[in-house]
């Protein structure tokens, strides 16, 4: 009952306040929770404020230490800018300090040693380019040359290669051609053989009227039987007679041509590529063999393709067509235990001809030419070890003939007086190919090959004699006709009485590829009389050596050396040549360039001392000047020949032999010099061998070039000259020359001599002008003298290559400079040799 008491008493209380106090309360307690709020918020304001100020103030000191760093990086770039710019001038004085020690100060030479100094500073700044290795630079070297001793009749142990490549059949255009206005469709055989007449017109071959008989006939022979053509043409054709064949309109398929080779043409770069890489993907597998397990290239991977016979010279079958090869016609040569080469492509179903397994033959594949029934081969390159051991061979046997040569010269000597004709035919025809390095020469039919003959079947014909000698079936009229054009002397009954000084001969014929050889050539009095002997009273296409053959020849030979045949004698005399000529070199250091490009040291004496005089102060400014320089002018023939050089190098090969032998003085610190020595004898070997060459096309346009830049160059000269005199009259006039020579570009030439010129510069440029003159007219005579020999001939096949390792060797010669990379990696064995080796 007392706690309900209470209780109610508390409910009382509460009851009593009322409403007012209640919201007074709310309101309080609303207000103190804002204040809290607020003061929380500050707090937290201020700590923000105070963070921001302490990163703002790091900040402020960080970028005051970066820029105080900028400053200095900036301080040390200038200073290193400045001291790179100080090396370089330092450089720069040394350079120039070093070139004037060697030459005089000119303007010219100051700016190009500025030039080359600018080039290589730029040269180290480039990035090197990283040059892109292939499958050959790991390939292992083979030095097989270090086996030679092991060498047996077997060639290889194992032999595995892809066979040959084959050209893809021919695949119609079916464009028409035109007879006589009429537009004849062709089949796919006449057709195939109008477009690759096509592909001939615009050459020499289609003017050749072999050439344009043995084409017809074939076509012809292609045609069906309606052909108005072939009715028309066929009985004509028996006779000879071609006079209808240019009533035949080939230009249709001709443009036809033309077109696709301009679309081809007209690829971008990238479709060639790939077209390119293509095409390299499908033959590499065919570009090498496996012998003995090394990987060998192979030189010629692909059967040779359809086409007309060319040939070189005057063949008798050119014209005729070269039949497609197939498969059927190959024979593969290959190891017992390697496969089979598949067929892919268009060949698919066709089958080998037949597949060997010889050992003790180097050859990979063989066919027949449709065209002289020939067996065409296919080897190993040049650079494999089956061709270079061949090489080597060849060489050491040319080495060897060294040792014996004068036994050999005393034995044909005494078979040259042997009254017996075979033996005194045997020792002259050695004798001839001994000293004019002729071929062997054989019999050959001149209805199936071109007409080309060596020593051994010579005719009467190809040779002609200082003296009248009575020849068969030659016509009074005609004997007199060449009497008068040819003074000869009378032959005398008694042939020793013939003077040695009047033994010279005339050798005119066709040699290997059709290349005519011509040389008049004084010989021994022996052989001139024997030769009398073999040609009197014979009709002129009768041989000369009609007792002997090649087989005797080389059979002769052999009975004095194993090894030795006739071939050894062209090998030997190419090196032994080479060898004599590098000999003459006469080593001087610092030489002047004025005998550069003269061939005799006599020559060398003349030029200098026409240069002194012309360098002179007295004949700078005197008339004389003016008439030596024409002179230098006039030496020169329309062809750019130089007339008394050439004339004084014949007196000098008529009068004395000697000088072949005698010293050249060459300045080994040269390599240029040195280069061109080398190539001088190189020129001998390949006169003395005949390998000539036709004149390059850019012949004519180089020579005139030089001549031009000679006529400008005498122009400055004769301005200068005039200066010089104009300033030794001390006139107050001022100095006029008026040119009317334009130069290369058609415009004309800008006067040299500047204001206020003075006289020792004007003398320096007059004295360099007359030595580039004299330059440029010593080049035009060398390109003239080398505008049709092959200098690449004798390096390839005649020259021992070990000769050349060992001169570049010796005198410090990039051996790039000489051989190419062909040569290179065609002779790789004479690569290894000393400078000490002789031939």
């Amino acid at each position: 009952m007392q706690s309900m008491e209470i209780n109610d008493n508390n409910s009382i209380k509460n009851e009593s306040t009322s409403d007012d106090d209640i919201l007074i309360n709310k309101i309080k307690q609303n207000l103190g929770n804002n204040k809290s709020c607020n003061s929380r918020s500050s707090k937290k304001e201020s700590i923000k404020k105070q963070k921001s100020n302490s990163e703002l103030g790091i900040k402020k000191n960080t970028k005051k230490s970066l820029g105080i760093k900028k400053e200095e990086e900036k301080k040390k770039q200038i200073s290193k800018r400045k001291s790179n710019e100080l090396k370089e001038k330092n450089n720069l004085k040394e350079g120039k300090k070093k070139y004037v020690e060697k030459k005089s100060r000119t303007v010219k030479d100051e700016t190009k040693l500025t030039n080359v100094i600018k080039k290589e500073t730029q040269n180290n700044k480039k990035p090197k380019k990283l040059l892109k290795k292939s499958e050959e630079n790991f390939e292992p070297i083979n030095r097989w040359w270090e086996k030679i001793d092991d060498q047996t009749d077997i060639q290889w142990n194992y032999l595995e290669h892809r066979g040959l490549i084959f050209s893809p059949p021919y695949v119609q255009h079916h464009v028409p051609i035109f007879y006589k206005s009429i537009k004849i469709e062709l089949n796919a055989k006449s057709e195939e053989l109008a477009t690759y007449w096509c592909s001939a017109i615009g050459s020499d071959y289609c003017t050749k009227e072999k050439f344009i008989l043995n084409f017809f006939k074939t076509f012809i022979n292609s045609l069906e039987n309606d052909n108005i053509i072939k009715q028309e043409n066929e009985t004509k054709l028996k006779k000879g007679d071609i006079s209808n064949f240019k009533f035949i309109d080939f230009m249709p398929i001709k443009d036809h041509l033309l077109k696709l080779r301009e679309e081809k043409l007209n690829k971008t770069k990238e479709e060639k590529e790939e077209e390119k890489k293509m095409r390299m993907e499908k033959e590499l597998p065919y570009t090498y063999a496996l012998v003995d397990w090394i990987r060998e290239k192979i030189s010629s991977n692909k059967a040779e393709p359809p086409g007309l016979f060319r040939g070189r010279g005057e063949h008798p079958k050119q014209g005729l067509l070269k039949k497609r090869i197939f498969p059927e016609d190959v024979v593969i040569n290959i190891s017992k235990d390697a496969p089979v080469p598949r067929l892919y492509d268009n060949m698919c179903g066709h089958n080998w001809g037949d597949i060997y397994h010889d050992n003790k033959v180097t050859w990979l594949a063989y066919y027949k030419d449709s065209i002289n029934d020939q067996i065409k081969y296919t080897f190993l390159s040049a650079q494999s070890k089956f061709k270079g051991y061949k090489d080597l061979m060849k060489y050491e046997n040319a080495r060897k003939l060294k040792s014996c040569v004068h036994k050999i010269r005393e034995d044909y000597k005494n078979k040259m007086k042997n009254k017996n004709i075979i033996d005194k035919q045997l020792g002259t025809a050695v004798y001839l190919i001994d000293f004019l390095a002729l071929r062997v020469g054989g019999e050959k039919d001149i209805d199936e090959e071109a007409d080309t003959v060596g020593c051994c079947s010579l005719r009467v014909e190809h040779i002609s004699f200082a003296h009248d000698i009575p020849f068969k079936s030659v016509d009074s009229k005609e004997q007199k006709t060449n009497d008068e054009k040819v003074n000869k002397i009378p032959l005398p009954t008694n042939l020793e009485s013939i003077s040695s000084e009047d033994c010279y001969i005339t050798l005119d014929f066709l040699g290997k590829d059709s290349i005519r050889y011509f040389n008049t050539v004084k010989i021994d009095k022996q052989a001139y009389i024997n030769i009398i002997i073999f040609c009197k009273n014979k009709n002129r296409d009768e041989g000369v050596f009609d007792q002997i053959t090649c087989s005797k020849l080389n059979e002769y030979l052999k009975e004095i050396m194993p090894t030795l045949s006739a071939k050894v004698f062209r090998t030997y005399n190419a090196s032994i040549t080479l060898d004599q000529q590098l000999k003459r070199i006469k080593e001087v250091y610092g030489k002047t360039t004025y005998s550069l490009y003269s061939g005799e040291t006599e020559l060398h004496k003349s030029k200098k001392r026409k240069s002194s005089h012309l360098t002179s102060d007295t004949n700078i400014l005197s008339d004389a000047s003016d008439s030596t320089i024409n002179d230098v002018n006039n030496e020169y023939d329309e062809n750019g020949i130089n007339k008394k050089l050439s004339y004084a190098t014949t007196v000098g090969k008529e009068n004395d032999v000697d000088d072949k032998n005698s010293p050249i003085e060459v300045d080994v610190s040269n390599i240029n010099e040195l280069i061109n020595f080398y190539n001088n004898a190189n020129r001998e070997v390949a006169i003395l061998c005949n390998h000539q060459r036709s004149i390059p096309k850019q012949h004519d346009t180089t020579m005139s070039k030089i001549k031009k830049q000679i006529e400008l160059y005498n122009e400055d000269i004769k301005e200068y000259k005039k200066y010089l005199q104009h300033l030794k009259k001390n006139s107050d006039k001022k100095f006029i020359f008026v040119s009317k020579v334009s130069t290369l570009d058609g415009t004309l030439r800008p006067n040299k001599v500047k204001e206020n010129m003075k006289e020792e510069s004007c003398k320096k440029k007059l004295i360099t002008l007359i030595k580039k003159v004299e330059l440029l007219n010593n080049q035009m005579k060398v390109r003239d003298d080398n505008k049709t020999i092959a200098l690449g001939t004798s390096k390839i096949n005649y020259m021992d290559p070990r000769i050349t390792v060992a001169f570049c060797k010796k005198f410090e010669i990039p051996i790039e400079k000489v051989f190419n990379r062909s040569l290179r990696l065609k002779f790789p064995w004479a690569m290894f040799a000393t400078k000490n080796f002789t031939f």
